[in-house]
């Protein structure tokens, strides 16, 4: 298996392929503000880096930022679930490298 190598420049994500393709995102998009882009990075961050025992509490983060970005008309419901998605694979691929 091909070793993953974090695009992002951030922070290491250990090999966890869609929080550096949200972390890539983040960096790379300027039309977002950056709370918004703080509040996802902290997910993202939650996630590779003490996630355990929070996986409920992270998974509700996650439903709520969709939710919100939901009611504001200014983002798409595909960039929404398309975040929710990633962020949620992320957890994830997270909880199954941790358990290895």
């Amino acid at each position: 298996m091909k070793k993953h190598i974090d695009k992002n420049k951030m922070f290491r994500t250990n090999g966890n392929e869609f929080a550096d393709q949200i972390l890539c995102m983040m960096e790379s998009n300027r039309c977002l503000s950056e709370t918004l882009k703080t509040r996802v990075t902290n997910i993202v961050l939650w996630i590779v880096t003490n996630h355990k025992g929070y996986e409920d509490s992270i998974r509700e983060t996650i439903d709520e930022l969709e939710i919100e970005l939901n009611w504001m008309s200014i983002f798409s419901r595909d960039f929404t679930s398309k975040l929710h998605f990633i962020l949620n694979n992320a957890l994830n691929v997270q909880i199954s490298k941790n358990k290895k």
